[in-house]
């Protein structure tokens, strides 16, 4: 779907990668992760008691991945319009 967006958008712009359209491809990339299911079933099958115990690090990481990526796509926006 965050492809499909992002070819609707280029479309609008000439097939110019905009603020936006780049906005919008790091929020893709660095989505949030809410269960991670396949780390916790991978953990599990190594013998660990409690498989979700990595949550609050997963999305602390997640979060700070969103944060510095919206970050940088206004700091570089920013910077090429100087």
């Amino acid at each position: 779907l965050g492809i499909q967006a992002a070819r609707r958008r280029a479309r609008h712009t000439n097939g110019r990668a905009d603020d936006e359209l780049c906005r919008l491809v790091v929020l893709n990339t660095a989505s949030l992760q809410l269960l991670p299911t396949t780390n916790a079933y991978l953990r599990l099958a190594a013998g660990s008691k409690e498989p979700m115990e990595i949550l609050p690090a997963v999305w602390v990481a997640s979060s700070v991945s969103i944060g510095v990526g919206v970050l940088m796509t206004r700091l570089l926006a920013g910077w090429r319009k100087s």
